[in-house]
């Protein structure tokens, strides 16, 4: 738990750099920053996922 914490808190530090946002997603390899394109929908990094 700690561990996601600290993910979702540098993916909140580098959309905020990048001026993009976030996304902590779980998946069968664990959990996993997404970069989000502001305006644009959420598409998944790999087919299959979600």
């Amino acid at each position: 738990l700690g561990q996601a914490e600290s993910f979702g808190l540098i993916g909140r530090v580098e959309g905020i750099v990048q001026g993009e946002d976030y996304v902590l997603a779980f998946g069968p390899v664990g959990p996993v920053l997404r970069p989000l394109q502001r305006g644009l929908p959420w598409q998944s990094q790999r087919p299959g996922d979600f």
